[in-house]
């Protein structure tokens, strides 16, 4: 225990008779009993060395409290009824307090009452996981989603669309930020080869449909877009790319669609040629 209570009129009237040194016995043992939480060795041998009683007063002292205010119990070690009696009733109510604790820490952070799933607006496994795990960081730096927040983000994911989404939540949770950021930085914000899984699992292979215009392959879209002159082709695997890969960039929906309307006037401009 760090505290217990102390009553001066009630110890005066039970400790009157006491000398001074026997005084100082008694409030050293009484405080070991409470700083422990137990009672006192049965031998008095070790309650001298408790005392610190040096000389032969000293040790009397000690003998005499101790039979006094520290019988010996059945268990053999030195019992105070009422300490007993605090001890009990302090642990007690530590016990209730801290029960009572964890069933309003379980209220405050039960998603139920702190963030209740919005209805999702991208019905994919992907997105729901990263909800999930969105959900699961705000909780561990102890800042819950709140329903109005939840919808306001879902709005905002609505515009953004799935990949960008996806993107945002991801980054700030590596950051450890409390609010979604994007990456600020310009250029591809996944690997090569989340890419490619993700190429994996629309159906898509790692190299383009074949024609002429994106004949370079599947690494020359991993380049940031300011380092090479070529756009998309409007096959299919350039259209994937655009819809399923820019959007991890920091470019607009504007500049990418700004890309697609370039990726087709490429190809129409080698098609005139031809």
């Amino acid at each position: 225990m760090i505290w217990f209570p102390f009553y001066p009129g009630d110890y005066m009237r039970d400790t009157a008779h006491l000398t001074l040194v026997e005084h100082g016995a008694y409030r050293v043992m009484l405080d070991h009993y409470y700083a422990t939480g137990g009672p006192l060795p049965g031998k008095i041998e070790s309650l001298i060395r408790i005392c610190r009683a040096f000389d032969e007063n000293e040790q009397n002292a000690v003998k005499l409290v101790a039979d006094v205010f520290f019988p010996v119990d059945g268990d053999g070690m030195r019992h105070n009824k009422r300490a007993d009696k605090v001890i009990a009733e302090q642990t007690e109510k530590q016990k209730d307090n801290t029960a009572k604790a964890k069933r309003a820490a379980s209220a405050r952070w039960a998603p139920s009452n702190a963030q209740a799933m919005p209805q999702a607006i991208f019905d994919t496994e992907e997105f729901r996981q990263a909800w999930k795990d969105w959900q699961q960081h705000r909780l561990e730096i102890e800042k819950p989603l709140k329903p109005a927040m939840s919808k306001a983000q879902m709005a905002k994911f609505s515009e953004w669309g799935e990949a960008r989404a996806i993107g945002a939540i991801r980054h700030t949770i590596a950051m450890g930020w409390q609010g979604l950021r994007e990456p600020e930085t310009t250029g591809l914000e996944v690997s090569e080869s989340e890419i490619a899984e993700r190429a994996k699992r629309a159906g898509r292979t790692a190299q383009c449909d074949g024609c002429r215009h994106c004949k370079d392959g599947w690494v020359t879209w991993l380049t940031p877009l300011e380092n090479r002159e070529s756009v998309p082709c409007t096959c299919a695997a350039g259209q994937w790319l655009l819809s399923n890969v820019y959007p991890f960039t920091k470019y607009s929906a504007s500049q990418i669609e700004k890309l697609k309307r370039r990726s087709a006037q490429a190809v129409s401009n080698e098609r005139s040629e031809e």
